[in-house]
């Protein structure tokens, strides 16, 4: 698993600085993320969105026509 450090941290068998990019296994990037000292990076061979997933934004709406529409108006 790909992380990105985002604050400094320390455990038993590693040392993390902020802005490191790392491979790590699931066990430790979890634990990280969960715990708010990383966020997963997508690996560049996967196509899989990194974090979370892009809130889809809606179309903007076009401004209402002046009239019903009809020849008449």
């Amino acid at each position: 698993m790909k992380i990105k450090i985002l604050q400094s941290c320390t455990g038993h068998k590693f040392t993390f600085t902020k802005g490191e990019v790392r491979e790590v296994t699931d066990y430790i990037g979890n634990d990280l993320i969960g715990a708010g000292f990383a966020e997963a990076v997508a690996d560049e061979k996967s196509d899989a969105p990194a974090d979370k997933p892009q809130a889809k934004t809606k179309p903007a709406k076009r401004a209402a026509k002046k009239g019903s529409g009809n020849a008449d108006d």
